[in-house]
């Protein structure tokens, strides 16, 4: 039986994994194909495109009466992709991360993180009102992140040549493109709940554990995907800037979505541990941007402290917590 759960998982992230890359894919050719700025194109269509499995995860966690694997979805998620992926990032970069061009977004990530926090300690739940203050702060963030990408881009002999010969695809491919990938998530997601769901019943480790630890990181590949290679070839804007960009789409607009469809109660153990680890691990990552680089040493601290993170995680599932 666990090894038929265990089955869905691995299924579930990969049709997770596989719908995340379809629809990014698809949704850029598309822009390309309309002419938006390719610069515009990465802020939006990609940084929401990688937070897209987590996005389904939760509404289907959320509408199958499973909150925990919903909220510990979202708080492992960002604690691995600061703590685990730049952390991985870090150590295999072929150079020193620069941090400088994204300290704007990490001061925005921290008061998101905080501002989350806040809500759910208020009254011990995700509300409608909630989902709706935290939504309306991804519209205010992809509006500056568009503005900001106008004010300073200039186009490239290369991004003029595709607006002026876009690529030679139909329209109606890659809008099948966008919806395949789109099926893809959702049966994805499907699979990986109700196979993280039936291992936490007859392990008998909690939902939020699970949510927290499996669920978190499985649907975190498309960033660790992203950023680990981008370390290495050396693109340090998008190696840093799309875990941070993700970690605000998950808190902004995937707990703002969720709670405005499906508002539920927050476990105690996530507003005990999980969110102030969150929020501790974006401090953390402030310390060590400050000298402007994130060099491999760096990289180790924050791994050192995921494994930390998985110590509680194990501690807290022996001892009952």
């Amino acid at each position: 039986m666990v090894l038929q759960h265990l089955l869905f998982i691995a299924l579930g992230i990969a049709g997770l994994y596989f719908g995340g890359e379809y629809l990014v894919d698809g949704a850029s050719k598309l822009a390309r194909t309309l002419g938006i700025p390719i610069a515009i194109i990465g802020l939006t269509i990609v940084a929401f495109g990688t937070s897209m499995p987590e996005m389904v995860t939760n509404i289907v966690a959320a509408s199958r009466g499973t909150p925990d694997i919903a909220i510990g979805n979202v708080l492992g998620s960002n604690i691995a992709n600061i703590a685990m992926i730049l952390g991985l990032s870090a150590v295999v970069a072929s150079k020193p991360l620069l941090t400088s061009m994204v300290w704007r977004d990490w001061i925005i990530m921290l008061g998101v993180a905080v501002l989350t926090y806040a809500l759910l300690v208020i009254d011990g739940d995700l509300s409608r009102v909630d989902g709706l203050i935290l939504f309306s702060g991804i519209i205010l963030y992809v509006l500056r992140a568009v503005w900001t990408a106008r004010s300073e881009h200039r186009e490239t002999p290369e991004e003029h040549e595709s607006h002026e010969h876009p690529e030679q695809h139909t329209t109606f491919r890659l809008v099948a493109t966008v919806v395949f990938g789109l099926v893809l998530l959702i049966i994805g997601a499907q699979l990986t709940v109700d196979g993280a769901v039936g291992i936490a019943r007859l392990v008998g480790i909690s939902e939020l554990v699970i949510g927290v630890t499996l669920v978190a990181v499985g649907t975190s590949l498309p960033e660790l995907a992203t950023s680990v290679v981008a370390a290495r070839k050396g693109e340090q804007e998008i190696a840093i800037g799309n875990v941070v960009g993700s970690n605000i789409f998950n808190l902004l607009c995937i707990l703002g979505v969720s709670g405005l469809l499906n508002p539920f109660k927050i476990n105690n153990d996530a507003l005990l541990y999980d969110g102030p680890i969150m929020i501790g691990v974006s401090l953390l990552l402030g310390v060590l941007m400050r000298k402007g680089t994130l060099n491999k040493r760096d990289g180790s601290i924050l791994l050192i402290a995921y494994g930390l993170f998985l110590a509680l995680i194990i501690y807290r599932s022996l001892s009952g917590g």
